[in-house]
């Protein structure tokens, strides 16, 4: 992995200053603290922090270019297929002088030109400058794994790979965005396209951008150039698709083991992770691989029973450690500070903490995220089944279900039974009856509309309903899905994965310099799984069908019928105890009451501390924003 950081002056006369290029570049070394390299000319800068993964020698260093300098690339992220690209360009009369994975970009412009981007397999942001024709490109993988933010303003165009980049130029206006707040606050992040600064942008998964580096005005939006297709659907019998599910699953494994650095993988004992541990295992041997997992001392969510089970099976070179609360509260503000944007998923600590205990030993891990996603493993599709129950009950009935839900007994527990049913009443809103899209991001976040609405001080009006969440309906009609397990399959990829999974994954693995990849997100994977009849990844209560059909061979009988337990936080328990302080002394600051109603504030904790009411996610993402706004002056 890497960062990279651009400027674009409009103003021609004026060149980019090379001294602020570097800070802007400085703030993204953790991404890439084994070298840097950078480009001027005239009114144009772009620069790149690496991480060594391939071509570990002076030769990766980047901005890497073609034959005649006419054409230069940064990437964040890996191509996995460069070498059969190369061996295509070389024939074709394309020339090399490194062995690293980004010079085989400037090639393939070259030939397929913006086209080149479909033919790339991998996870990568990237930005591609033609110098001759005044044309600079910035695009993201399929997926949206590696992030790319940019904005237009003050007569400059900025890029980067993380927001914070952009403040070391004078250039760039930190504004507090109030529409994006208020998604922030309904999803638990900020959904892209939004960013929480006012005129930036965060670029979609499958988009590029073309800017006239001559004429920023005349820069288009962002376009696609792929997307996920779930109809036609397949005919293909179980035992055809399990077949070719464990062909490209194998495929998607063995491509991802590319390094010239060590390697390992992250294993929670669950069906995801594995699998692919079982897959490797069928590649290399057992005792070679090196598995991680972190536990805790607070038991309902501890999860390293079932990494010590399969690492046995497979007789991995297993590691493992256990963390206690205050190693959290440890890391906490380091992680909120270098977030770049509100991030509300508590997970992000244990993910940090696996990260950096990981570092120890490898510089790349392997992990299971899309696995949910694309097998339908959330307990929200489970949830779903249940609501054309809801969906007929009087709008009068529902509310008065969802204050009886609210007296039932508080427990601190990961994901206990009061907490799943008061979060299943909170999805049935008006606007969202009969749109499992909508239900499912109210059931994920923290605020709803309704109670948002009472949140903020009176010279600041939260959106409408419809507005906080255009997002998902923007994305609902860019797929069409034709039945409820697709819908929320899209809108899982689109929206939480993007935005929610992966950006956790990625800031937490490169604040630790670590490098993450992930199997099941691999294209040619996605498109097969995606146009699957649905009842191969569900049927009735029972989800992801064909994965567990296709690992069972593989994997011990424990491991497939293990219950998905999620990689919690206790914040609950945290609450009412090491944490109480820190969350009334943080919330009950005159800074807090400059955007939110006090009575509100104290509502909610008072509430939660007397364990009348579970507002654990509440709290936790109004903690996160207020120690956000702390860091970044806002």
């Amino acid at each position: 992995m890497c960062g990279f950081v651009g400027w674009v002056n409009l103003d021609l006369e004026k060149p980019v200053d090379p001294l602020i290029l570097k800070a802007m570049n400085n703030t993204l070394r953790h991404r890439g603290p084994d070298d840097e390299g950078y480009f001027i000319s005239d009114n144009v800068g772009i620069a790149h922090s690496r991480l060594s993964i391939i071509d570990i020698s002076a030769n990766g260093r980047q901005p890497i270019f073609n034959e005649d300098q006419s054409v230069l690339v940064v990437l964040n992220g890996e191509i996995y297929n460069y070498r059969t690209l190369k061996e295509e360009l070389i024939k074709e009369g394309h020339s090399f002088f490194s062995e690293t994975d980004t010079e085989v970009l400037v090639h393939a412009y070259e030939k397929w030109g913006v086209r080149f981007l479909n033919e790339l397999d991998g996870m990568f942001s990237l930005a591609l400058y033609d110098i001759r024709n005044n044309k600079l490109i910035i695009a993201k993988d399929p997926f949206g794994k590696k992030p790319l933010y940019y904005t237009f303003q003050n007569n400059v165009f900025l890029f980067a790979s993380e927001l914070t980049a952009f403040t070391p130029n004078p250039r760039f206006n930190q504004a507090l965005d109030y529409s994006s707040l208020f998604k922030y606050l309904a999803y638990d992040y900020v959904p892209t396209p939004h960013c929480i600064f006012k005129d930036c942008q965060k670029l979609p998964a499958a988009s590029y951008m073309v800017v006239n580096t001559n004429n920023l005005p005349d820069t288009k939006k962002p376009e696609k150039y792929w997307q996920l297709q779930y109809e036609p659907k397949l005919a293909i019998t179980v035992e055809e698709a399990r077949e070719e599910l464990f062909r490209l699953l194998m495929l998607a494994v063995k491509k991802r083991l590319i390094s010239d650095v060590p390697l390992g993988v992250f294993l929670s004992g669950g069906l995801d992770s594995s699998t692919i541990v079982a897959l490797m295992a069928e590649l290399q041997k057992s005792g070679s691989i090196k598995t991680f997992n972190i536990g805790f001392t607070e038991k309902s969510f501890d999860e390293s029973t079932y990494a010590k089970q399969i690492a046995h099976y497979f007789d991995t070179n297993h590691f493992e450690k256990i963390f206690n609360p205050e190693k959290m509260f440890e890391v906490f503000p380091k992680i909120v500070e270098n977030l770049g944007e509100p991030f509300a998923d508590a997970s992000i600590l244990p993910t940090y903490l696996l990260c950096e205990f990981a570092k120890k030993h490898v510089t790349v891990a392997l992990g299971g995220d899309g696995g949910d996603e694309l097998f339908a493993g959330y307990d929200t599709f489970l949830a779903d089944r249940f609501s054309f129950l809801m969906d007929s009950l009087p709008s009068n009935l529902i509310k008065w279900l969802r204050l009886l839900a609210g007296n039932l007994p508080i427990s601190d527990k990961n994901m206990d039974m009061g907490f799943k049913i008061n979060h299943f009443l909170k999805g049935y809103l008006p606007f969202s009856k009969k749109c499992p899209e909508l239900r499912n991001n109210i059931w994920l976040g923290s605020f709803s509309s309704d109670t948002m609405r009472s949140l903020f001080n009176d010279d600041i009006t939260p959106d409408p309903q419809p507005m906080i969440y255009e997002t998902t309906r923007c994305y609902m009609q860019e797929t069409q899905p034709t039945n409820n397990v697709d819908k929320l399959i899209s809108n899982f990829t689109q929206l939480y994965l993007h935005d929610d999974i992966l950006v956790k994954v990625d800031r937490a693995s490169m604040m630790n310099s670590l490098e993450v990849r992930a199997p099941f997100l691999d294209k040619n994977l996605a498109e097969f799984v995606n146009r699957l009849p649905v009842n191969m990844k569900m049927r009735g209560v029972k989800r992801k069908l064909l994965l567990k059909e296709t690992a069972k061979p593989l994997l011990p009988k424990t491991a497939i019928d293990r219950k998905k337990k999620g990689f919690g936080v206790p914040i609950a328990k945290w609450f009412r105890g090491p944490l109480k302080e820190f969350i009334q002394d943080t919330l009950r600051s005159e800074k807090t009451n400059e955007i939110f109603k006090a009575n509100q504030i104290e509502r909610l904790l008072n509430d939660h501390l007397s364990n009348k009411k579970d507002h654990r996610k509440e709290i936790w993402s109004l903690l996160v924003f207020e120690l956000w706004r702390k860091y970044h002056g806002c």
